[in-house]
């Protein structure tokens, strides 16, 4: 019982200086961008040719541009909606993992641990980064694979390829979700078709320049190098090529040497880690 009553308090500890960032943080790098885009949206314009602050699939700023809904009906800042929205999607994170976790021979806890963690409160709640909001989808894919013994549902490549639209960085982790799911000639076959689906949302969005912008701005896209990882000892176009070579092939390699799956997960996101050529400037 004491156990439980320490465990309930963390937790509304953690949500009160939660809810108390997301209403009282002062603006980020990111939240200005997220105004910006508004503004774009509601003159009319396109987003991938009137700003270089957007590096994202069309899904994410119509997000925000439902939280700018929201925000206008509640006479409140745009920052403080995304920032509460991250909050909610940080609690389904932190429950996804406490359900998960036991499949990895993982404490229970873990979903408490993510949930205290002050890198996902100072990333969501104060930063309005959102990182958590492509994490759920990915840990729901992890989620309903476990729950089906590895037998991928439509509901497992849905949650897949909206991981992916939301923010196109976790194409890696998904793409060794999709290799020990369903084998790799079949991931291959999957991850087309996410790929497929990703480009259909930039469809309407080409026009009057938007293609160079999407180019530029989306799959160009770089954050600050020279200040991590190989990025800071090898030119930046050798680093990235390592690290998206890596990404691609050691889930392959994982998979062929039969690592078990959590195993795979934890190797894997080491070295992503380890090979990322370049950090986001707000870090």
């Amino acid at each position: 019982m004491g156990y439980r009553f320490l465990v309930v308090g963390l937790a509304l500890c953690s949500l009160a200086l939660r809810l108390s960032l997301a209403i009282w943080a002062s603006s980020s790098f990111d939240t200005e961008s997220y105004e910006i885009v508004v503004a774009i949206l509601r003159a009319g314009g396109n987003v991938y040719t009137a700003t270089a602050r957007y590096n994202y699939s069309p899904l994410w700023f119509w997000i925000l541009w439902t939280c700018a809904h929201v925000a206008t009906h509640l006479n409140t800042e745009l920052a403080i909606v995304v920032r509460m929205l991250l909050t909610v999607v940080d609690a389904g994170n932190a429950l996804l993992i406490t359900v998960i976790a036991p499949h990895f021979n993982t404490p229970r806890w873990a979903g408490l641990a993510y949930w205290l963690s002050p890198v996902t409160i100072g990333v969501s709640a104060a930063q309005g980064q959102f990182e958590a909001l492509a994490l759920l989808p990915l840990l729901l894919s992890i989620w309903l694979l476990l729950r089906s013994h590895r037998q991928a549902s439509f509901s497992f490549w849905l949650c897949t390829a909206l991981a992916v639209a939301i923010k196109h960085l976790v194409v890696f982790q998904i793409w060794l979700v999709l290799v020990y799911a369903v084998g790799l000639r079949r991931a291959l076959l999957l991850a087309a078709a996410i790929g497929g689906m990703v480009v259909l949302l930039f469809v309407p969005y080409l026009g009057q320049g938007g293609a160079a912008g999407i180019v530029d701005h989306v799959l160009l896209y770089r954050s600050v190098t020279g200040l991590y990882g190989l990025g800071a000892v090898l030119p930046i176009s050798v680093a990235t090529t390592i690290f998206i070579s890596v990404s691609i092939l050691s889930p392959i390699i994982l998979y062929r040497r039969q690592i078990p799956f959590a195993e795979a997960l934890l190797y894997f996101n080491v070295l992503w880690v380890v090979l990322m050529p370049g950090l986001g400037q707000q870090y």
